[in-house]
């Protein structure tokens, strides 16, 4: 939440909404500080219908699409400029990830976040996202990978 606050964005895109419960995280960042937008992308339909469900009517200042597609697919879709936090926690191949973040770059605002889950650990993820000039915070490790990687724009 302090991440989110801190830049003062307020379009959010979420890549890998799982079962909901960094989207609800998310959302209720962007309505306590007065609204927004969040996209969450999710590829996996009986996940995406988890989601919906969660997030009907809940929120009144957050405009909120949600989209069943893979993450390179809909990042395509989206306005150079248009987003200013990322949250990327999909696909944890590290040529995917790398792919992604390729693709964001020209998509985020000036100032804008990129963070990412799961970089520490044997996922190889923290190499990406140093590859990106991003910085790697090796917790909190949950399991046998965690982490936030950080990348500013």
């Amino acid at each position: 939440a302090a991440l989110l606050t801190a830049t003062g964005q307020r379009s959010v895109l979420e890549l890998g909404s799982y079962i909901g419960y960094t989207t609800l995280w998310l959302a209720d960042v962007l309505q306590r500080s007065g609204g927004g937008s969040l996209i969450s992308v999710e590829i996996d339909p009986m996940r995406h219908k988890v989601v919906a469900g969660l997030l009907r009517g809940r929120y009144t200042d957050v405009d909120i699409e949600l989209v069943n597609d893979d993450a390179l697919s809909a990042i395509d879709t989206l306005d150079d400029h248009s987003i200013g936090f990322a949250w990327v926690d999909d696909d944890h191949q590290p040529a995917h990830v790398a792919a992604e973040l390729k693709a964001l770059r020209p998509k985020m605002k000036a100032g804008g976040l990129i963070c990412m889950h799961d970089v520490s650990g044997p996922l190889g993820l923290d190499t990406v996202c140093r590859a990106f000039d991003g910085y790697v915070l090796h917790f909190p490790l949950l399991g046998v990978a965690g982490g936030l990687g950080i990348i500013q724009l």
